[in-house]
């Protein structure tokens, strides 16, 4: 497919050899990722940020990926309600000379755009990294790859917010150019005018997120309303800038940043306010406790600590660190010098408070995404409620209630979690009584350049991790690794810095492959590792029990753990990337092996799933766990022919997402169901 767009250069994300930006046309707007081949074509695109740039682009487009897992992110969604037309992965560009059209509009915002881009270059020109990606992110809403790494500790702790443009920084900033004006001896109505057209300004320099224009619009709603000399109460304020919200971006109140900047900016003209210190303590508790059914519902988890240290950190970042950046920024612009004790100590300040917030383990709560009606539910009622004072009700409603209804599922689960070209299970008891999950997934890595290796988030970060958290799962008691192929075990750092691990199981011998001699170099005293060979029984919990390897291997394919387990009245029986050798030889020690649900051998590989080991062990379904568009061709025509012949339901997370199994007793069935509707 081929699009000309006009390149929003201020959009331009660098991370590696991986560029992407936004590109627009009279038509649609389309989230375009590139691959730099070199560097010299890496730095062409950091330039492009401030020049005028209209391409024709031909490559792959799509809608974006929807929901792939339970609890998980949906991209098609949130491209569509931020306003794209879908996705484009670029395999050829070249420049477009013929003129675009483009509205008067878009000609201003585009040249704002441009001016925006060279400061933001102009910012990694002059500051080293850490701190670049601080002032990117404080003064232009600007968030790239090392900011995402270096919030972490933020984030935990529920203050990531004071990083987004929001109300308290353009309060700063326009509050900054309103006294130049009334230095100027402006009126309220000369100053008028050119303070909207600092505010239209303002919303684009400082990224035009939810939270950006939600605050112009409470300023511009404010002096409107003093010109004129009309007086509104604070909450009909807040109703007429959600109208214009709603006129401006439709779709506002289905992306997650305008859920939140709305309802707490709400919530904030809702409690009382007061100079006190134990008001506002009371009020940052209240900050704390009443959006946190919704934060639960949106996340699995709950900051305890967010109202509280946003109270505390909200005079630093206004009082000082907004200053202080604003200044350098100026400094930086007029070409002083920049080096300087303040320049480290601040550095290392924000570096070592994110650091220490990291380790906070006990900041954040894992509470499990409970269902709408029942967030529907606390909310309303913890409204009522905080009217008549009743703050313990209130806790009660607020952080009990959907906490328990969401960490304490009644059902029995076996969930094939898709996470691309890998492998990752769960088995989760009723009331999460028992969690095992079998390997984590993770990417097979590939060597390239030092400019070329960008930060990459791990896989399980958004499969695995939110789905566990989704379910209200804090700790795992069994992770078993089938063996030591990355696409297997390559998140398990990822998942044990999130969740406490009780036992570690591997195959004997496995420790001598390299990949598991690295992880168990890790591993604390705090996770019991244990090794098995065939007839190892691992919980009564589903049956476990461990069919093969039969004697020590090294951990490879040939060495996979095999694993039966019972839910109900079905069996169940996971083989890892075991060869079709090692089927014929399972065959040989249980001949009286039948299994109803089978986990097909290395992703669908003609390596794996044997004619004789399919029709031997009578399979009704098999769950081919295998990436979309993987570059192995998995899964292979041939073992697709072999499921065929021998009447084999066919269930593949590369076309249906995570595919998972539930069991109450006398009311599910053992049933599979799928995320991604087949329909």
């Amino acid at each position: 497919m081929t699009k000309v767009v006009t390149v929003l250069g201020d959009t331009i994300e660098i991370n590696g050899d991986r560029i992407q930006f936004d590109g627009i046309n009279e038509q649609y707007k389309l989230r375009v990722t590139v691959i730099a081949k070199t560097q010299k074509q890496q730095q062409t695109w950091r330039q492009a940020r401030c020049q005028q740039l209209a391409l024709q682009l031909t490559g792959k487009w799509s809608k974006g990926s929807p929901q792939r897992n339970l609890h998980g992110f949906s991209y098609q969604d949130y491209l569509k309600n931020n306003g794209y037309s879908g996705t484009m992965f670029v395999k050829t560009l070249r420049k477009w000379e013929q003129e675009t059209k483009a509205t008067l509009w878009e000609k201003f915002s585009n040249l704002i755009r441009r001016q925006r881009g060279q400061l933001i270059n102009h910012v990694e020109d002059r500051f080293p990294p850490v701190k670049a990606s601080y002032l990117k992110a404080l003064l232009f809403g600007f968030k790239d790859a090392t900011f995402q790494g270096l919030s972490e500790g933020f984030q935990k702790t529920g203050i990531l917010h004071l990083f987004s443009l929001s109300g308290m920084h353009l309060v700063f900033f326009f509050g900054l150019l309103d006294k130049g004006l009334r230095r100027l001896r402006l009126t309220a109505v000369e100053s008028y005018l050119p303070l909207c057209g600092c505010l239209l300004v303002g919303g684009i320099i400082f990224g035009g997120s939810s939270s950006v224009l939600r605050a112009c619009l409470f300023y511009f709603v404010r002096r409107t309303l003093k010109v004129l000399r009309l007086r509104l109460t604070e909450m009909d304020r807040f109703a007429v800038v959600l109208v214009m919200m709603l006129v401006i971006w439709p779709r506002v109140l289905l992306t997650t940043g305008g859920q939140l900047s709305l309802y707490l900016a709400w919530l904030i003209l809702l409690l009382p306010t007061s100079g006190k210190p134990s008001q506002q303590l009371v009020q940052g508790g209240l900050l704390t406790f009443l959006p946190a059914p919704f934060l639960m519902y949106l996340f699995g988890e709950w900051s305890w600590t967010g109202g509280l240290l946003t109270l505390v950190c909200v005079p630093l970042f206004s009082g000082v660190l907004l200053p202080g950046f604003l200044l350098l920024l100026i400094l930086s612009l007029v070409g002083m010098p920049l080096e300087g004790g303040g320049l480290v100590v601040i550095e290392e300040g924000l570096t070592g408070l994110g650091a220490l917030l990291q380790k906070a383990n006990f900041a954040s709560i894992i509470t499990g995404k409970p269902e709408l009606w029942v967030v529907s539910f606390c909310l309303v009622a913890s409204l009522l409620l905080l009217q008549r004072g009743k703050i313990r009700a209130l806790i009660l409603v607020c952080i009990v209630f959907p906490w328990l209804t969401a960490s304490l599922p009644m059902d029995q689960m076996i969930a094939f979690v898709d996470v691309g070209q890998g492998d990752s299970i769960v088995l989760r008891q009723r009331w999460n009584q028992e969690v095992t999950v079998i390997d984590t997934g993770g990417r097979l890595g590939f060597a390239k350049e030092a400019w070329a290796t960008g930060r990459v988030k791990d896989n399980a970060e958004s499969t695995l991790i939110p789905f566990l958290k989704g379910e209200g799962i804090r700790r795992i008691d069994r992770l078993i690794l089938t063996h030591g192929d990355s696409d297997h075990l390559g998140d398990v750092s990822a998942v044990l810095a999130h969740f406490p691990v009780t036992e570690l199981v591997i195959g004997e011998g496995a420790q001598k492959h390299p990949n598991v001699a690295r992880l168990l170099a890790t591993i604390t005293q705090k996770t019991k590792v244990r090794t098995v060979t065939a007839g190892s029984r691992l919980s009564t919990n589903f049956a476990l029990e461990v069919l093969a390897p039969k004697k020590a291997g090294q951990g490879e394919n040939e060495d996979s753990l095999v694993i039966s387990a019972r839910m109900g009245q079905r069996q169940f029986l996971f083989t890892g990337d075991l060869d079709q050798a090692g089927e014929l030889a399972l065959l040989k020690r249980y001949p009286k092996l039948t299994v109803d649900v089978l986990k097909a051998g290395h992703h669908g590989s003609r390596t794996a799933s044997h004619p004789a080991f399919i029709a031997t062990l009578q399979v009704q379904e098999a769950v081919l766990s295998c990436g979309l568009d993987n570059r192995f061709g998995h899964p292979h025509q041939e073992v697709l022919e072999t499921l065929a012949e021998n009447q084999v339901h066919c269930l593949r997370t590369d076309q249906m997402g995570m595919i998972y199994y539930r069991y109450v007793m006398g009311v599910i069935p053992v049933q599979p169901e799928s995320v991604i509707s087949q329909d």
